[in-house]
């Protein structure tokens, strides 16, 4: 009985030291993430703030569990798919025509998710949105022209859908994405 519960013991240390070095990582890993501090920062043509309301920090077990920063719209209604042509009606989802916003579409007829987002550089893009290295959703990093994965690994991708840094080792797929008069945004999806 004595060794059953030397054991015990042995193993609620050995789990308390983990998830102290877990936090500690965490930490860390945090602290080279958007802070949601006011940075300003330089485009080609204007100065600008990063939008605040998007928060890309997640703990360690967020990271685990894939879950994005950007939160799926409350109605699916901002949006539609028909052919190989997704349409987001901009009056209908008013928060991406601010820089640094996202809208995440999943679902209907979709075959994969799409990621929309309102880039730093002013322009609107869009994206697989699935990391090519473990298949989780991306988030975009405010102030820093890029996207990245929500898993633990951030692999990171600028608007070209190039690898910046982390797990992944392919490109993200990126769809064009055309801004009519009637202020929808037409996404043309290609395999």
């Amino acid at each position: 009985m004595d060794h059953f519960l030397s054991r015990i013991s042995f193993i609620k240390l050995l789990l308390t030291f983990t998830i102290i070095v877990l936090l500690t990582n965490t930490r860390g890993a945090i602290s080279q993430e958007y802070t949601g501090e006011e940075k300003i920062v330089q485009t080609s043509d204007t100065l600008q703030q990063p939008n605040p309301k998007l928060n890309v920090k997640r703990n360690i077990f967020q990271r685990f569990a894939g879950k994005p920063a950007t939160k799926l719209p409350k109605s699916n209604d901002c949006w539609s798919f028909k052919g190989n042509k997704l349409t987001i009606d901009l009056a209908k989802f008013p928060d991406l025509s601010i820089k640094g916003t996202a809208l995440r579409c999943e679902g209907e007829d979709l075959t994969d998710p799409v990621l929309v987002i309102h880039g730093d550089d002013g322009k609107f893009h869009a994206f697989r949105n699935k990391c090519t290295h473990g298949e989780r959703r991306m988030d975009p990093v405010p102030g820093g022209f890029t996207v990245q994965c929500c898993s633990v690994g951030k692999s990171t991708f600028d608007y070209d859908g190039h690898v910046l840094k982390g797990s992944a080792d392919k490109p993200i797929i990126v769809y064009p994405v055309e801004l009519m008069d009637d202020n929808k945004l037409i996404i043309s999806i290609t395999e």
